[in-house]
């Protein structure tokens, strides 16, 4: 079956389309009901950290978490400045301010790098190390620089929060849904929770790949509450309201969108990861079985 185009934010100005992977109806539907798919130099191992909460409260993680897969590597860390084999380009709001960078000597690819340090930071490192999905950001390699990590990552085209203008239409609304529940259910088969799913924190690549930034925000979750569901009915009224963001659910223009689509983002309101999966786009008709 053919992919279904969509036109991004640019090609709403008729400049490129976009394919979004995740529109073939058929992994669309062979996501319903089903639980998500869940070496180098100077690489070092990051011990597990001994803290039983962080300055705010939360839980801190009781390691090891569940590897995604039984084959999953650690993303190396090297000792080494990453400007020794990365070159500065431009800055962009990507999930927060990223440089974007090229190895040298120069090659036609690009990279984000993004870096991070404080009491945490060794938390932040080994989230970042291991939690791989195809909807979330996918980082390369890990930089210790006197006292800061550095991460290579990869490049993404966009952020929700500007794909809005695009103003999506129902099925892609389904379709970008579809792949941010995916990057939040595996989360929470890790019993973990991501803590800052936003429109700025979700990414969208120049192939149409919808991919959730900031892993390593994640924290332990071993009671699979609502609380990135509840996010992301917010992102999903946002997008469906051309970027209105006033923290409720009431929508101005209900009479836009279908029932099914209403009670689709109703439900956000109190499912679990797992519940909202159920319901899930179908067949291109319905958001519910």
């Amino acid at each position: 079956m053919e992919p279904i185009l969509l036109q991004a934010i640019v090609s709403k100005s008729d400049k490129r389309n976009t394919i979004f992977p995740g529109s073939d109806e058929q992994v669309a539907l062979s996501f319903f009901g089903k639980e998500p798919n869940s070496a180098s130099d100077n690489t070092t191992p990051v011990p597990p950290p001994k803290r039983a909460y962080t300055k705010d409260g939360r839980k801190r993680i009781q390691l090891p978490i569940n590897p995604s897969t039984s084959t999953t590597e650690l993303i190396p860390v090297r000792k080494r400045s990453p400007w020794d084999l990365y070159r500065k380009g431009y800055r962009l709001e990507l999930g927060g301010s990223v440089a974007v960078v090229s190895k040298m000597p120069a090659t036609d690819v690009s990279f984000t790098i993004r870096s991070f340090s404080g009491a945490d930071a060794e938390e932040k490192l080994y989230m970042l190390r291991l939690l791989r999905h195809e909807n979330v950001l996918h980082s390369y390699e890990i930089f210790s620089f006197e006292e800061d990590y550095y991460v290579v990552s990869e490049l993404m085209s966009i952020s929700l929060e500007a794909f809005i203008i695009a103003r999506p239409d129902e099925l892609e609304l389904a379709i970008i849904i579809y792949q941010i529940l995916n990057g939040i259910s595996f989360f929470a088969s890790q019993n973990l929770s991501h803590g800052a799913i936003t429109c700025s924190n979700v990414l969208v690549s120049d192939k149409g790949v919808v991919k959730i930034a900031n892993p390593e925000c994640c924290y332990k979750n071993t009671q699979q509450s609502s609380s990135d569901v509840l996010a992301l009915g917010l992102v999903m009224k946002q997008l469906m309201e051309n970027g209105t963001n006033d923290g409720r659910f009431a929508l101005q223009r209900p009479d836009r969108w279908s029932e099914e689509t209403l009670d689709f983002l109703s439900t956000t309101m109190s499912a679990s990861p797992k519940q909202l999966a159920k319901r899930i786009y179908r067949e291109g008709k319905s958001w519910c079985c």
